[in-house]
């Protein structure tokens, strides 16, 4: 299966990602049974499986990171990539665009979503989520994107990897603005700083070789890379 990610329902409940089997796992807490299993097929590219990994749960929807890549070519992204929605409470796929056929995910401009999903803003019509797309490794065609989950639609790369100066690993929301994992073109990798206000992006620490792997932001403003 490979599990991927887990999102906490209630204290029992929980759905897990997989990114070797097209499914959703919804799973009880308590005594670690699989209550129900949700395909995800429908969404797969070419080679049957869509790669879902990072999740986040918001108003009784669950948002999964699909990537869509190709195993038979270094696992590269077939193109831009979706974000599925899920509704909690009646346990159904949500289709995000009724003109096409089909249940339809959230298109993403961006392809390999990879880091955390990060709720923006949690109010009615400016509920935004951010993520991170890493693209092709080695080459700076993601960054951070931001999804308006009221109209289901994204609104584009908010910071680009140019920006960031090389492949975006990890994302973390702190005080003033977000923290990022970047690895350059040698895949040395450093911890960045992107304003909140101005965007302006800085480096707070550089690695020698790829060393930083995690970050984490608690809320009383400590950071664990």
């Amino acid at each position: 299966l490979n599990l991927q990610d887990i999102a906490l329902i209630d204290a029992s409940t929980a759905y897990v990602s997989c990114y070797d089997e097209a499914v959703l796992l919804k799973v009880d807490l308590d005594n670690g049974l699989v209550l129900d299993t949700f395909s995800t097929a429908s969404f797969a590219d070419s080679d049957g499986l869509p790669e879902t990994a990072m999740m986040r749960y918001h108003d009784h929807h669950l948002y999964i990171t699909c990537q869509l890549l190709d195993r038979a070519a270094w696992y590269a992204p077939t193109g831009p990539s979706d974000l599925l929605v899920f509704d909690t409470d009646n346990e159904q796929w949500v289709d995000m665009d009724p003109a096409t056929a089909g249940i339809q995910p959230i298109s993403l401009q961006g392809a390999n979503p990879y880091t955390d999903l990060i709720l923006e803003q949690e109010t009615g019509s400016d509920t935004t989520l951010l993520l991170g797309c890493v693209g092709n490794y080695g080459m700076t065609d993601g960054g951070i994107e931001r999804v308006n989950l009221a109209t289901g639609l994204s609104e584009g790369f908010v910071v680009t990897e140019a920006d960031l100066g090389g492949d975006l690993t990890r994302l973390a929301q702190g005080p003033g603005g977000l923290f990022a994992i970047v690895a350059d073109g040698a895949f040395n990798t450093g911890m960045k700083f992107i304003n909140g206000t101005s965007g302006l992006v800085s480096l707070i620490d550089q690695g020698v070789g790829y060393n930083y792997s995690d970050l984490i932001a608690l809320g009383d403003g400590l950071l664990f890379l």
